[in-house]
Protein backbone atom coordinates (compact mmCIF):
# COMPACT_ATOMS: atom_id res chain seq x y z
CA UNK A 1 0.00 0.00 0.00
CA UNK A 2 2.38 2.59 0.63
CA UNK A 3 6.83 2.77 -0.15
CA UNK A 4 9.00 5.03 1.51
CA UNK A 5 13.00 5.46 0.42
CA UNK A 6 15.96 7.33 2.42
CA UNK A 7 18.51 6.44 -0.64
CA UNK A 8 18.94 3.69 -3.35
CA UNK A 9 19.94 0.85 -1.14
CA UNK A 10 17.51 1.75 1.61
CA UNK A 11 13.42 1.71 0.92
CA UNK A 12 10.67 0.26 2.73
CA UNK A 13 7.29 -1.22 1.19
CA UNK A 14 4.66 -1.92 3.28
CA UNK A 15 1.17 -3.49 2.93
CA UNK A 16 -0.80 -6.94 4.39
CA UNK A 17 -0.64 -10.86 3.08
CA UNK A 18 -3.14 -13.62 4.06
CA UNK A 19 -2.22 -14.97 6.98
CA UNK A 20 -1.79 -18.32 8.73
CA UNK A 21 -4.95 -19.07 10.07
CA UNK A 22 -6.97 -22.11 8.26
CA UNK A 23 -10.14 -21.00 10.44
CA UNK A 24 -10.31 -17.65 9.30
CA UNK A 25 -10.32 -17.16 5.70
CA UNK A 26 -9.98 -13.17 5.42
CA UNK A 27 -7.29 -12.95 7.75
CA UNK A 28 -4.86 -11.07 6.78
CA UNK A 29 -1.12 -10.21 8.76
CA UNK A 30 1.60 -7.15 8.53
CA UNK A 31 3.65 -7.41 5.43
CA UNK A 32 7.17 -5.40 5.25
CA UNK A 33 9.97 -5.45 2.46
CA UNK A 34 12.87 -3.97 2.46
CA UNK A 35 15.00 -3.11 -0.50
CA UNK A 36 18.86 -3.53 0.04
CA UNK A 37 19.99 -2.22 -2.98
CA UNK A 38 19.45 -5.10 -5.73
CA UNK A 39 16.79 -7.30 -4.56
CA UNK A 40 13.73 -6.99 -1.70
CA UNK A 41 13.60 -9.28 1.40
CA UNK A 42 10.42 -9.72 3.53
CA UNK A 43 11.28 -8.60 6.90
CA UNK A 44 9.66 -10.45 9.83
CA UNK A 45 6.71 -7.78 11.62
CA UNK A 46 4.20 -8.34 14.50
CA UNK A 47 0.79 -8.75 14.80
CA UNK A 48 -1.58 -8.82 17.57
CA UNK A 49 -4.40 -10.44 17.02
CA UNK A 50 -5.44 -13.40 14.60
CA UNK A 51 -8.27 -11.45 12.39
CA UNK A 52 -7.15 -8.97 10.47
CA UNK A 53 -3.55 -6.43 10.17
CA UNK A 54 -3.11 -4.27 7.23
CA UNK A 55 -0.31 -1.28 6.71
CA UNK A 56 -1.26 1.72 4.88
CA UNK A 57 1.46 4.08 4.95
CA UNK A 58 5.33 4.49 5.74
CA UNK A 59 7.62 7.30 6.71
CA UNK A 60 11.49 6.52 7.02
CA UNK A 61 12.83 9.30 9.00
CA UNK A 62 16.54 7.59 9.53
CA UNK A 63 17.79 3.80 8.82
CA UNK A 64 16.73 2.78 12.20
CA UNK A 65 13.78 4.71 12.76
CA UNK A 66 11.15 3.83 10.39
CA UNK A 67 7.23 4.03 11.15
CA UNK A 68 4.37 2.38 9.84
CA UNK A 69 0.62 2.87 10.45
CA UNK A 70 -2.54 0.92 9.73
CA UNK A 71 -5.23 -1.03 11.78
CA UNK A 72 -6.40 -4.41 13.23
CA UNK A 73 -8.70 -6.12 14.92
CA UNK A 74 -10.21 -9.65 16.19
CA UNK A 75 -13.31 -11.46 14.87
CA UNK A 76 -16.50 -9.50 15.91
CA UNK A 77 -14.37 -6.70 17.18
CA UNK A 78 -13.55 -3.07 16.47
CA UNK A 79 -10.51 -1.64 13.83
CA UNK A 80 -8.18 0.05 16.16
CA UNK A 81 -4.54 2.06 15.42
CA UNK A 82 -1.86 0.30 14.64
CA UNK A 83 1.63 1.66 14.79
CA UNK A 84 5.07 -0.04 14.39
CA UNK A 85 8.00 0.86 14.71
CA UNK A 86 11.67 -0.42 12.85
CA UNK A 87 14.84 0.39 15.14
CA UNK A 88 17.42 -0.53 12.78
CA UNK A 89 17.05 -4.84 13.49
CA UNK A 90 13.07 -5.32 14.11
CA UNK A 91 9.90 -4.18 14.17
CA UNK A 92 7.81 -3.41 17.14
CA UNK A 93 4.14 -2.78 18.29
CA UNK A 94 3.96 1.27 19.77
CA UNK A 95 1.01 1.52 21.39
CA UNK A 96 -0.91 4.36 19.91
CA UNK A 97 -4.79 5.70 21.30
CA UNK A 98 -8.29 5.04 20.28
CA UNK A 99 -11.55 6.80 19.93
CA UNK A 100 -14.60 4.99 20.79
CA UNK A 101 -15.72 2.23 17.56
CA UNK A 102 -13.67 1.88 14.92
CA UNK A 103 -10.19 3.09 14.46
CA UNK A 104 -8.09 3.74 11.99
CA UNK A 105 -4.90 5.51 10.65
CA UNK A 106 -3.85 6.07 6.74
CA UNK A 107 -0.69 8.45 6.77
CA UNK A 108 2.35 8.98 9.13
CA UNK A 109 5.50 11.53 8.51
CA UNK A 110 7.98 12.54 10.73
CA UNK A 111 10.41 15.38 11.29
CA UNK A 112 12.65 13.79 13.86
CA UNK A 113 12.63 10.86 16.32
CA UNK A 114 10.52 13.10 18.64
CA UNK A 115 8.31 14.59 15.78
CA UNK A 116 6.13 11.94 14.35
CA UNK A 117 2.40 12.57 13.38
CA UNK A 118 -0.16 10.00 12.41
CA UNK A 119 -3.70 10.63 10.71
CA UNK A 120 -6.70 8.52 10.19
CA UNK A 121 -10.46 8.33 10.95
CA UNK A 122 -12.99 6.58 13.73
CA UNK A 123 -16.36 5.79 13.39
CA UNK A 124 -18.57 5.08 16.80
CA UNK A 125 -21.27 3.66 14.19
CA UNK A 126 -23.16 7.58 14.27
CA UNK A 127 -19.96 10.14 13.92
CA UNK A 128 -17.06 10.07 12.08
CA UNK A 129 -14.26 11.65 13.61
CA UNK A 130 -11.03 12.40 12.24
CA UNK A 131 -7.72 11.21 14.64
CA UNK A 132 -4.20 13.25 14.47
CA UNK A 133 -1.88 11.72 16.52
CA UNK A 134 1.54 12.93 17.84
CA UNK A 135 4.58 11.21 18.41
CA UNK A 136 7.26 12.72 21.22
CA UNK A 137 9.69 10.28 21.18
CA UNK A 138 7.91 8.32 23.95
CA UNK A 139 4.60 8.22 23.47
CA UNK A 140 1.32 8.78 20.81
CA UNK A 141 -0.90 11.30 22.27
CA UNK A 142 -4.39 12.98 20.54
CA UNK A 143 -4.20 16.34 18.93
CA UNK A 144 -6.97 18.37 18.20
CA UNK A 145 -7.45 18.32 14.62
CA UNK A 146 -8.18 21.44 12.18
CA UNK A 147 -12.35 22.48 11.88
CA UNK A 148 -12.98 20.20 14.68
CA UNK A 149 -14.26 16.44 14.46
CA UNK A 150 -16.16 16.39 11.23
CA UNK A 151 -13.78 18.41 8.79
CA UNK A 152 -12.13 15.25 8.88
CA UNK A 153 -8.84 16.40 7.02
CA UNK A 154 -6.64 12.96 7.36
CA UNK A 155 -9.38 11.16 7.72
CA UNK A 156 -8.58 9.38 3.91
CA UNK A 157 -6.43 11.20 3.27
CA UNK A 158 -2.18 12.03 4.02
CA UNK A 159 0.07 13.55 6.09
CA UNK A 160 3.56 15.27 5.32
CA UNK A 161 5.63 17.09 7.98
CA UNK A 162 8.39 19.31 6.35
CA UNK A 163 9.54 20.78 9.60
CA UNK A 164 8.40 20.93 13.59
CA UNK A 165 5.97 23.61 12.20
CA UNK A 166 5.03 22.74 9.42
CA UNK A 167 3.04 19.86 8.19
CA UNK A 168 0.54 19.22 6.35
CA UNK A 169 -2.87 17.13 5.93
CA UNK A 170 -5.05 16.51 3.21
CA UNK A 171 -8.86 14.39 2.96
CA UNK A 172 -11.83 16.30 2.81
CA UNK A 173 -10.01 19.42 3.46
CA UNK A 174 -6.79 20.46 4.08
CA UNK A 175 -5.22 21.39 7.85
CA UNK A 176 -1.71 23.12 8.51
CA UNK A 177 0.40 22.62 11.46
CA UNK A 178 1.70 25.92 12.73
CA UNK A 179 3.51 24.43 15.62
CA UNK A 180 1.24 25.33 17.67
CA UNK A 181 -2.02 24.35 16.41
CA UNK A 182 -3.91 22.78 13.18
CA UNK A 183 -5.52 25.25 11.27
CA UNK A 184 -8.05 24.92 7.97
CA UNK A 185 -6.80 25.70 4.83
CA UNK A 186 -9.00 26.77 2.02
CA UNK A 187 -9.70 23.86 -0.60
CA UNK A 188 -9.47 24.49 -4.28
CA UNK A 189 -12.48 25.58 -5.72
CA UNK A 190 -13.79 23.32 -8.39
CA UNK A 191 -17.18 23.88 -9.54
CA UNK A 192 -19.97 21.50 -9.45
CA UNK A 193 -18.25 19.45 -6.86
CA UNK A 194 -20.94 18.24 -4.39
CA UNK A 195 -18.11 16.57 -1.83
CA UNK A 196 -14.26 15.73 -2.54
CA UNK A 197 -11.22 14.03 -1.42
CA UNK A 198 -7.16 14.49 -1.38
CA UNK A 199 -5.47 11.32 -0.60
CA UNK A 200 -2.00 12.21 -0.90
CA UNK A 201 0.75 14.83 -0.24
CA UNK A 202 4.26 15.02 -1.89
CA UNK A 203 7.37 17.69 -1.07
CA UNK A 204 8.96 19.46 -3.99
CA UNK A 205 12.03 21.24 -3.24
Amino acid sequence: DAITALDANDAWAVGARAGGHPEFQATRVTLTAHWYGSSWTAVPSPNIYDRSHELLDVTAIASNDVWAVGDYRNLGENFQTLNLHWNGSSWSITPSPNYPGENILYGVSGTSANDVWAVGAAWDGVTAKQIFLHWNGSSWTHVTGPGGPTACVGCTGDVLAMGPDDVWAVGSTIGHWNGTAWILVPNPELPGTIGMTLRSLARIG
